[in-house]
């Protein structure tokens, strides 16, 4: 019975399977056989062909591997054994199949649960694939981070360590050096400062900044809070006089001054020297000042002194004046008039001497010089009109500032008007 040889390399033939041969033995290209007898083998080769490694390839010391190592069935035959090993593999190419979605596995045996666990999976197609295990590490077990993964790149690889952030939050340190980022509770709102809250606690967008808060370990001045200095550019006030005068404090960074009062229509500003206010006083120089009335105020049926609507004017304390008062009136014969003139009290001396001409008198009477403020001068008469007072007087204030006034009213209460008639005039100055 012939005997062929296929594939190449078969070590011996027998009719059942033995060792004998009976009958013609047929060689393919490039295979051989051995023939064996009393201890003596020959070994016979096909022509044509090189001799090749058997299937066990316990031959590979003399014969070569010179045709491609095909199985017979896809995915079916194993190149060695989890027993047995290849030691080394060196190769040009590592490839899938060449069929759509065709896998070329990289496992590591997993010895408790008796299977192999992939790391890496190459899928053939036509935009081929390979993907990483989550398993998969560097460096000695260190976790390789990806997209959408179970864990966030941590502050100790560069990264924040969490997945979502707050919108348009500011972003602050972690509890520790080494904790995940945190956001602020809140974004605040327009205009508003991120105020620290201490150690161990986010800041926060506030309206109000802590009174404790400096700028160069500098107090920030505040709407209702401790007044600007002259130093830092304020007043040194909370309040002023109104309408009054501001000046220099007692020192060049002392609070701000008002002078004592507004003074009067026509008054001037004037230095009182070093180590004093100004004070609104009459201008200087001899000049006077002259106060008018400009239509006639009458009184019914009264004889209590009042003060004139118009005939006064004010003094300043601890100053020296003059003054004169012109007066023309008309009175009733059974009213007649009377008068006096008030000046502050406190002040230091006073003088005010008077002369008088009742209605249709021809003569002064009566005249004399008072040295008090508010001595009544009666003026009885027969006449009714052409009355006239003249007082010219001097004045030392004390501390008290006030008005110089001229007062007057009927002697005796009368049921027709005693006038003060228009063009009647003071004048006064300082001294």
């Amino acid at each position: 019975m012939p005997h062929s040889s296929t594939p190449p390399g078969v070590v011996s033939l027998g009719e059942t399977g033995g060792t004998q041969l009976k009958g013609p033995v047929t060689l393919t290209e490039g295979a051989n056989v051995t023939i064996t007898q009393s201890g003596q083998a020959i070994t016979i080769a096909a022509a044509g062909g090189a001799a090749g490694a058997n299937t066990a390839l316990s031959n590979l010391a003399a014969v070569a591997i010179n045709l491609s190592l095909i199985s017979d069935t896809d995915i079916t035959d194993d190149l060695g054994s989890l027993a047995i090993r290849w030691k080394s593999i060196y190769a040009s190419v590592l490839s899938t199949g060449d069929t759509a979605l065709d896998t070329l596995l990289i496992q590591a045996y997993d010895v408790d649960g008796a299977a192999g666990t992939t790391f890496i999976t190459l899928t053939a197609g036509n935009t081929p694939q390979c993907d990483l295990s989550t398993g998969v590490t560097m460096g000695g077990g260190n976790y390789i981070y990806y997209a959408n993964g179970a864990n966030d790149v941590g502050v100790t690889d560069g990264g924040t360590g969490v997945s979502l952030l707050t919108a348009y939050a500011v972003i602050c340190g972690g509890v520790t050096q080494t904790s995940s980022l945190q956001t602020v509770a809140s974004v605040g709102t327009a205009g508003q400062p991120l105020v620290s809250n201490g150690a161990a606690a986010l800041p926060s967008f506030q309206s109000d900044l802590a009174t404790a808060v400096t700028i160069g370990s500098a107090y920030i001045y505040r709407a209702s809070g401790t007044d600007v200095p002259v130093a830092d550019g304020g007043t040194g006030l909370s309040a002023t006089t109104a309408y009054a005068v501001l000046c220099g404090g007692t020192t060049t960074t002392a609070a701000l001054q008002s002078i004592a009062g507004v003074g009067s229509s026509g008054q001037v500003l004037t230095s009182n020297g070093a180590g004093a206010l100004p004070t609104f006083q009459a201008a200087g120089g001899g000049n006077w000042t002259m106060v008018k009335k400009t239509s006639t105020e009458s009184i019914i049926s009264d004889n209590t002194l009042n003060n004139d609507s118009v005939l006064l004017f004010a003094v300043s304390a601890s100053l020296l004046y003059a003054f004169r008062f012109i007066i023309f009136y008309d009175t009733p014969a059974a009213a007649d008039f009377q008068f006096t003139l008030t000046v502050p009290a406190g002040y230091t001396l006073v003088r005010w001497e008077y002369n008088v001409v009742t209605p249709a008198a021809g003569s002064f009477s009566p005249v004399g010089c008072n040295t008090a403020s508010g001595t009544v001068q009666n003026a009885p008469g027969t006449g009714t009109i052409g009355g006239y007072v003249e007082i010219n007087g001097i004045l030392e204030n004390g501390v008290n500032v006030g008005n110089v006034t001229f007062r007057w009213a009927q002697l005796t209460s009368t049921a027709s008007n005693t006038s003060v008639l228009l063009g009647s005039f003071l004048e006064w100055t300082t001294i």
